[in-house]
């Protein structure tokens, strides 16, 4: 009981001390309304609430020190501070405040904001509080991986079809650890599917179709669910890009194996006619390997590369594979390679002191006696 009295005499110094700091503020209602939005983003509900007391605006938007242009609300929501949110919708804060962003990208809503920062009990007071839920939120939390978020967004706003896309597409403000995000981000996938979204979809900035997003990013796991829940393998995004070209592009370490995974699915690799050149230009021997098998080798072309200490390694490949239309072409990379590097004398290279002539020349040599 002594302790509770202590701490609300405290309380009560500091509110009179803040109040006093707030009275100036009074006469300039630009910083006074500024305050209002900077306390809101701190979670201060003691300023929140002195700083409504001495008049601020409750829907002035204003740019912050740092991030986008706000509301009190907005401010509080993207933070989750919940009691703020709370104050200021007592306050008579507009819960569909569009507050126009910098760089005519647009609008955004306290509730989309608090989505991007997955505040779930936030999300569910804006929307208690008569906020319209919209496709763009929606797309945020499946992009966010924000489950819980997804699903109240889902009761309110209602399925659409491309917000999947959003799923396996790359989040550009991250909350989550990383591998978490792309674990929550499938299971937003799954609660998608399961409510009838179409796996097949073209949608976004890019026209991505679910699969060639996932393919994009590299992530063997969503490439899995995409093609278990019943994902076109060849279906081409808005471009003309297949799932296997876009696999070929990536630079991710899943490469091969997304690769592999494609094509056990009925890729068609005359149907992505530049993927084993892709690999081959970046010098990724496995996913050249991967393609090669599946018959994909015709018209590769090694001197186009910007990686030349893999090509050897595939021409030779291809050279034993009895691909003998290629040795010269083998012979001009190797030829081509030594000069570049100083070296014209092929047994000086052999002898000499630099391991990557070394390896040009051996394989120089391979090719002369094949």
């Amino acid at each position: 009981m002594a302790n509770h009295a202590v701490d609300s005499a405290r309380n009560a110094a500091v509110t009179e001390k803040l109040a006093d700091v707030i009275e100036p503020l009074t006469e300039d209602p630009p910083r006074l309304d500024h305050a209002l939005m900077e306390a809101a983003s701190a979670g201060s509900l003691t300023c929140v609430h002195l700083l409504i007391d001495a008049g601020a605006d409750v829907n002035h938007a204003h740019r912050g020190r740092v991030g986008p242009t706000l509301t009190p609300l907005a401010a509080a929501s993207s933070a989750g501070h919940n009691a703020c949110v709370v104050a200021l919708l007592a306050a008579g804060a507009d819960v569909n405040q569009e507050i126009e962003e910098d760089g005519s990208w647009g609008t955004d809503t306290a509730l989309e904001h608090a989505v991007r920062g997955g505040a779930k009990v936030a999300v569910k007071l804006l929307l208690a509080a008569g906020a319209d839920g919209n496709v763009f939120a929606l797309d945020d939390a499946a992009n966010g991986g924000f489950v819980e978020v997804l699903q109240l967004l889902l009761t309110s706003v209602g399925l659409r079809q491309d917000t999947l896309i959003s799923a396996f597409s790359l989040t550009t403000a991250r909350v989550l650890p990383y591998d978490q995000l792309w674990s929550n981000k499938r299971r937003c996938a799954e609660i998608l599917l399961a409510q009838g979204a179409d796996v097949n979809v073209r949608g976004g900035v890019h026209g991505h179709t679910p699969l060639t997003a996932a393919c994009k990013h590299g992530d063997m796991d969503s490439v899995r669910l995409l093609l278990a829940a019943g994902a076109d393998v060849n279906f081409p995004c808005s471009s003309g890009t297949t799932p296997l070209e876009r696999a070929a592009r990536t630079w991710y370490p899943s490469r091969p194996q997304i690769i592999r995974l494609l094509l056990t699915h009925g890729a068609r690799v005359a149907e992505a006619p530049d993927a084993v050149q892709t690999v081959v230009d970046s010098g990724d021997l496995e996913a050249f390997r991967v393609l090669y098998a599946a018959g994909a080798a015709e018209g590769v072309d090694f001197r186009k590369t910007i990686w030349v200490e893999n090509i050897p390694d595939m021409a030779l490949f291809m050279v034993r594979g009895r691909e003998k239309g290629l040795q010269a072409a083998c012979r001009d990379v190797c030829r081509r390679q030594m000069l570049d590097a100083g070296c014209a004398n092929l047994q000086l290279a052999l002898r000499g002191m630099e391991s990557d002539l070394t390896l040009f020349a051996r394989n120089y040599l391979l090719y002369e006696t094949l």
